[in-house]
């Protein structure tokens, strides 16, 4: 069994509650706490997760005992990754290799967000052939959800947060 998460495991809405704040990161703290005790491997960056801003995030990164992860989010600045696209982990059998992409929000001042299926697809080949087996982990809506399944090649499951559905019947991509 493997632990690993889409996004969004930090907060519950996109938008940071000034009046509730402690109380919010308290509950992230505690959250993050239960993902090192439970053994998470490694988490894709959701934009619930960026409610409270970078460095919020980044404190909390610096507590993990896993890696964030992104293939879309960087720094506006710069342009630069502001996560590594991707994280393999290492089975007894098998290489599985993990890539990240999220929607995006504008309301993110410090950043930019790359089109989802232009970085997936560009980080699914690069790792393609150094892994066994290619997990995306989106944290994207409906439309983006099916463009992914769709239109990047080269990925062995697709890993969905940000929607209230539960699959109960897995799409064969």
């Amino acid at each position: 069994t493997y632990f690993v998460d889409a996004g969004d495991a930090f907060f519950n809405s996109p938008y940071a509650d000034p009046v509730n704040k402690d109380k919010k990161q308290t509950l992230a703290n505690t959250i993050l706490d239960a993902y090192n005790r439970m053994g998470c491997q490694l988490m894709n960056v959701g934009i619930y997760d960026l409610s409270y801003g970078t460095e919020f995030l980044a404190g909390l990164r610096e507590k993990a005992n896993f890696p964030f992860i992104s293939a879309n989010i960087r720094y506006k600045e710069n342009e630069q990754l502001v996560y590594e696209p991707y994280a393999v982990i290492q089975t007894p059998d098998l290489k599985l290799g993990f890539v990240g992409v999220t929607n995006g929000d504008s309301r993110h001042q410090d950043l930019s967000f790359s089109d989802p299926i232009e970085s997936a697809q560009q980080t699914v080949s690069y790792i393609r052939d150094k892994v066994d087996l290619v997990f995306l982990l989106a944290n994207v809506n409906d439309l983006y959800e099916h463009r992914l399944s769709e239109e990047v090649e080269g990925v062995d499951f697709l890993i969905r947060s940000n929607t209230p559905r539960i699959s109960r019947q897995p799409k064969v991509m």
